[in-house]
């Protein structure tokens, strides 16, 4: 299903286009629209319909094109930019060569581009005088073509710096694992060489969800495609990146239940039964969606809205599953705060569960980090640290909750599972002053921790906000 705003712009354009005995031509306007819904259907990743509409273009309207450098270099780098997604990479070595021709040198997001295409043919080498152009940012978005073009270079510690860099931005960059856990053993680190390895190979599921992705992809049902990666990070207790794959879903198909469901067990981990409230509502009401909204109204300890809820599920279902839902409907009633039947570490938890609804109820997500903090804490005394860890990695995902998160991440990730994470939180606490607790943790990889933080900060700088915001 393609976004509304996206049918107009194809409308639009498809009127515009001459076809059969139409002799209308194309004008400057056209050709903007079509690099317009070009980029729109690659961000959609939907690159070959973006490829076949700017092909129609380029087909009928190839003066239109070259009559000037700045109409040139956009459509030139889009389809450029489509062709590396597709692995043409040869066609756009050549079309890169025919802009460079008409305008007498590549301009330096087309001189990335090149160093890209050179890469994926296996000339590293060539390719770094190309990546010397761009600007650091820039060359963070393609951090692992960079650091392959050092190690064709043999620069393997600047490869390394560069590799740490990504995965500081990206923790859960599977593939950037490998890549740094190859150059590591090439320069002697085999003890932590090896421990990103395994890390890699323990992304077997996440790889098998990303197939499955594409094979959703070539049948043109994208939501679904999103879908299933967002299933793989919460599987992978990335929360932070699960939400804006299940939100890409629903930009595309605002009826995906699944999608809205996930959100809505999401938000209920953090605490916002009402805005779980909120999702479950837009949904059809079978007893799977009226029994996670019982429990959100229970959350609320609206125990009346929750009796319901369990009531008309129950009523909807039969045998055990029906006796069970109508149990919890005439529960609820009794038992408004949940606590019913738990003791200890169980009663500990739920009752931290409760103080941290009071507080985010009145306030805004961001607002709210501090509560979220202590309940990570709390997980962490009554030894659930599954959830303490899930709720601190989200945290140090979210810019305004990094520097609460932070020190939980530090305190109970351990450095074979979640190097990055606990890089990253030394990082955001670390100071001028005092960047102590950094060093300790980029000391493995034998680099400089200044060198890190410098190239971090230029290659991602919208991280910057982390080390202040809370």
């Amino acid at each position: 299903m393609v976004p509304a705003a996206l049918q107009i712009l194809l409308f639009c354009l498809l009127c515009t286009f001459p076809s059969g005995c139409d002799t209308q031509k194309n004008t400057r306007a056209d050709l903007k629209k079509a690099i317009e819904v070009s980029k729109s259907l690659r961000v959609e990743k939907r690159p070959t319909e973006a490829l076949s509409l700017l092909d129609k273009f380029l087909a009928e309207s190839p003066e239109l094109i070259s009559s000037s450098k700045e109409d040139a270099t956009a459509f030139y780098q889009e389809r450029i930019d489509l062709l590396l997604l597709l692995e043409k990479t040869e066609q756009a070595i050549l079309e890169l060569d025919t802009l460079e021709k008409q305008l007498g040198a590549l301009p330096p997001d087309a001189q990335l581009q090149k160093a890209r295409a050179l890469v994926k043919l296996g000339k590293g080498e060539e390719a770094l005088p190309f990546f010397g152009g761009c600007t650091p940012d820039k060359l963070g978005l393609f951090f692992i073509d960079y650091a392959k073009a050092l190690v064709s270079a043999k620069r393997l510690d600047d490869a390394v710096l560069v590799l740490a860099a990504g995965l500081m931005a990206k923790p859960w960059h599977e593939e950037a694992y490998l890549e740094i856990g190859r150059v590591l053993a090439r320069r002697g680190k085999d003890q932590i060489a090896e421990v990103f390895l395994k890390r890699h190979q323990e992304d077997e599921p996440r790889r098998i969800a990303e197939q499955e992705a594409l094979s959703y992809e070539k049948l043109g049902q994208f939501a679904k495609a999103f879908h299933t990666r967002g299933t793989a990070e919460g599987n992978r207790e990335n929360l932070f990146q699960s939400m804006i794959f299940y939100n890409l879903a629903l930009k595309i198909d605002k009826n995906m239940g699944a999608a809205y469901l996930a959100l809505a067990e999401i938000t209920m981990f953090l605490q916002r039964p009402e805005e779980a409230i909120k999702v479950l509502k837009r949904l059809p009401q079978n007893p799977k969606t009226l029994e996670k909204l019982a429990h959100a109204y229970w959350m609320q300890t609206d125990v009346q809205s929750a009796s319901e809820k369990f009531q008309e599920a129950g009523s909807l279902s039969q045998g055990e599953e029906a006796e069970r839902l109508l149990k919890l409907g005439n529960r609820v009633l009794k038992d408004v705060e949940g606590t019913e039947g738990l003791e200890g570490k169980q009663l500990e938890i739920q009752k931290a569960k409760l103080k941290a609804r009071k507080i985010l109820k009145s306030s805004t997500l961001s607002q709210g980090v501090s509560a979220l903090r202590q309940l990570a804490e709390d997980y962490y005394q009554a030894g659930d640290e599954a959830n303490a860890r899930k709720l601190a990695l989200f945290l140090l995902e979210y810019s305004k909750g990094a520097r609460e998160g932070a020190p939980i991440v530090l305190k109970i990730c351990n450095r074979k599972q979640d190097f990055f994470y606990r890089l990253k939180a030394a990082w955001v606490l670390s100071t001028d002053q005092d960047s102590s607790a950094f060093e300790a943790e980029v000391k493995p990889l034998g680099i400089s921790a200044k060198n890190l933080a410098t190239l971090f900060k230029a290659s991602f700088p919208a991280y910057q906000a982390f080390k202040t915001s809370s």
